[in-house]
């Protein structure tokens, strides 16, 4: 059974390029149509309604995989949007104090009394 696979994608915000690497795990099992090959026809006349209900739930399985990675994709640009915005506010921020540091500087060297 295959376990890992890596999903890269790259994505334009703003002119930079944000680059995701995402490790998902997936187990790779064998479908209920996999399974019955290898049984007998009196097996699977036997346990049909069996057989029925794995079919049905095997196709929602697949209906909420497929939702929970859109989900994941979605989450995944939300974080990037919010790593990208914080970096952004931080840059700004040291910016902002600079300034303020060259303002406090400024009135200070005026109060001082010249010798």
């Amino acid at each position: 059974m295959e376990s890992n696979f890596t999903c890269f994608f790259k994505k334009k915000r703003r002119g930079h390029d944000s680059c995701v690497i995402i490790i998902l795990m997936k187990t790779y099992m064998k479908t209920v149509d996999q399974v019955l090959s290898e049984w007998s026809g009196e097996e699977k006349e036997r346990l049909k309604d069996l057989i029925e209900e794995c079919r049905e739930r095997e196709k929602k399985l697949i209906e909420y995989s497929k939702r929970s990675e859109e989900n994941l994709g979605k989450l995944t640009e939300s974080l990037i949007s919010l790593s990208y915005n914080s970096h952004k506010f931080r840059e700004e921020a040291n910016k902002i104090g600079d300034m303020v540091l060259k303002i406090y500087l400024r009135n200070y060297r005026k109060k001082m009394p010249t010798a």
